[in-house]
């Protein structure tokens, strides 16, 4: 949890400038499989989605500020953005502006830090980059072939689109609901959060 209250003052320190989002696959340490010594809390193995979505609850509360979102049981969006275990990435108009290696080797929230740094600095516009920080997921094999897009839109139902395939579902603070590429949809719920991800050709 180290890394994650390492992210939290980096998001809190930038929230004028970027929105953040935690995004919870697969449970790298369950409690039923590979445990690490100093697990914060003792997770089994997700059976179901609902196993996961009760997971993610914890993370929410150790993540004040930030929007908390869990991907599907098929993991393909864990597997879409290449994560492995935990990964740091930035969006910026519609585009990947910072992709971060892979953790925990490649790990680096001082990267992080200075970008956001410099777009502050620097920055010319108003648009408001999206940091994502990938977190606790299970090894995977498969890059992304396409940076994801973010389209915001006004009001309450802000999308974010994905252009390569990838079954992700993410939430703004004020309620949202995600549109990607694959040809199906379903609803989610974790606590107050009602979530319409909806899929299309």
């Amino acid at each position: 949890m180290s890394r994650l209250s390492a992210f939290q003052r980096v998001a809190l320190q930038y929230a004028d400038i970027a929105d953040s989002l935690l995004v919870y696959i697969e449970e790298a340490h369950p409690s039923d499989g590979w445990v690490s010594s100093d697990a914060p809390y003792q997770i089994p193995r997700h059976r179901c989605l609902e196993d996961r979505l009760r997971a993610a609850e914890l993370m929410n509360r150790e993540a004040p500020g930030s929007a908390v979102v869990v991907d599907t049981m098929e993991n393909v969006s864990n597997a879409a953005y290449g994560a492995y275990f935990e990964r740091l990435y930035i969006l910026l108009d519609d585009k990947v502006v910072y992709q971060g290696g892979r953790g925990p080797e490649g790990y680096r929230i001082a990267e992080l830090r200075d970008w956001l740094e410099r777009y502050r600095s620097e920055r010319e516009t108003v648009d408001t980059p999206v940091v994502l920080h990938w977190l606790a997921f299970a090894p995977v094999t498969e890059e992304p072939r396409h940076p994801p897009k973010l389209d915001p839109d006004t009001g309450e139902s802000r999308q974010l689109r994905v252009t390569h395939k990838c079954r992700l579902f993410a939430e703004r603070a004020s309620g949202s609901h995600l549109e990607t590429t694959e040809p199906f949809e379903w609803t989610m719920k974790l606590k107050h959060l009602d979530l319409d991800v909806r899929l299309n050709d």
